[in-house]
């Protein structure tokens, strides 16, 4: 049911002729009552984007937990690749940022993993690494990387990468 007909237009407040950025699916959902309603009583979740950080630096994982915090993620921390697959096992995350230089299996390992696993395929991977080099990036991209990020990064950097493959859009080939 709408309330379009007998309450939104009838508010000045929420007529959409007075708030032309208002996109017109928008305004639908917000004039859908039962809908609201689903939500206030906690019928529908509302999902977090889930990012998974496998990073074996604790100061990498807290930097990155402080960063992005204020976009209110689900953020899930491993410490090596192996603790990073047995997480993916119970987990599909929207996003993995995967640090390059690991003990025991590297970056590179889990990114060709993810890749060959049907499950993973689609999956953006943004592998971390300190080495800022054409090669080094050339051979993560090469493993399935779908960007690199330098560390030390800039927010900025960060927040782009982040917004970019959260988007709903995006779509890996």
């Amino acid at each position: 049911m709408f309330l379009q007909k007998n309450f939104c237009l009838q508010s000045s407040f929420l007529n959409p002729c007075h708030i032309p950025y208002l996109k017109t699916q928008y305004w639908n959902i917000l004039c859908n009552t039962e809908y609201l309603m689903s939500i206030l009583e906690g019928n529908i979740m509302v999902t977090k984007k889930t990012i998974l950080v496998i990073d074996d630096e604790m100061m990498s994982r807290y930097t990155l937990n402080v960063l992005l915090e204020p976009k209110k993620l689900n953020l899930i921390f491993a410490e090596n690749g192996k603790q990073g697959l047995e997480k993916l096992e119970h987990l599909t995350p929207d996003l993995v940022l995967l640090d390059l230089i690991m003990p025991g299996m590297n970056g590179f390992e889990v990114c060709k993993y993810l890749r060959t696993n049907s499950r993973f395929t689609k999956l953006p991977v943004v592998m971390m690494t300190a080495w800022d080099d054409e090669e080094t990036y050339l051979r993560c991209l090469k493993h399935g990387a779908s960007n690199v990020l330098s560390k030390p990064f800039e927010y900025a950097d960060l927040n782009t990468i982040v917004d970019y493959y959260l988007n709903k859009n995006y779509v890996r080939k």
